[in-house]
C-alpha cells in the first residue's frame, strides 16, 4: 500500500510538472535607412522633386538563393517597409527582415534586396543571433558589402538611421 500510494506521489509530481515557457518573445527585426543624394537632401522627403516613394520600393529576400518577392496580404505593412518621418527627425524608411521561414536564412543571415523603380538595388545582410528558439535579435547589418551596424553593448537596435547615398 505505502508503495502504490509512493508511486501515485511521483506520477501526479511528474504530471503536474510543466516546462516554463518565457513571459514574453523579442523580436528585433528591423532598422532604420535614409537615403541621400551626394549633397545631403533626404531623397525620402516627398516636397523635394524626384522623392523616393513607397511605391518605388520593391522588397525582395534571397530564399533557397532564389530572390522572391516579400509581400504578405495579410499584415498592415505587406511588404515589410514604410517611410515616415518620424514625427521628430528627417524622413526614413523602416524596413524589417523577413524572418516568416527558415529557408530565408543562410546559417543565422538573411539577405534582402531593396528594389528602385530606376532599376537599381541595394543589398541588405541582417546577421541575427544563433539561437533563435525563444527571440529573433538583430546583431549585425551590412549594406552592399560594408558593415553599417553593429549591436554594441549598450545598444540593442539601431537608433540613428543607417545612410545609403543615391
Amino acid at each position: 500500500m505505502k508503495k502504490l500510494f509512493f508511486l501515485l506521489f511521483v506520477v501526479s509530481v511528474c504530471i503536474s510538472c510543466k516546462k516554463q515557457t518565457p513571459n514574453s518573445v523579442v523580436l528585433d527585426i528591423q532598422f532604420p535607412i535614409l537615403f541621400k543624394d551626394g549633397s545631403g537632401v533626404n531623397l525620402l522627403d516627398p516636397s523635394i522633386s524626384g522623392a523616393i516613394k513607397a511605391e518605388d520600393i520593391d522588397i525582395f529576400v534571397l530564399k533557397n538563393g532564389v530572390k522572391t518577392k516579400v509581400y504578405y496580404s495579410n499584415l498592415d505593412r505587406p511588404e515589410m517597409f514604410y517611410i515616415t518621418d518620424n514625427s521628430r527627425g528627417p524622413y526614413i524608411m523602416v524596413m524589417s527582415f523577413d524572418i516568416s521561414s527558415y529557408a530565408n536564412f543562410s546559417g543565422n543571415k538573411i539577405t534582402q534586396f531593396v528594389k528602385y523603380k530606376d532599376g537599381t538595388e541595394d543589398e541588405f545582410i541582417g546577421e541575427f543571433n544563433t539561437d533563435r528558439s525563444i527571440n529573433i535579435l538583430l546583431q549585425r547589418v551590412w549594406v552592399n558589402g560594408v558593415l553599417k551596424w553593429e549591436m554594441g553593448t549598450n545598444q540593442t537596435k539601431p537608433t540613428e538611421p543607417i545612410v545609403i547615398i543615391k
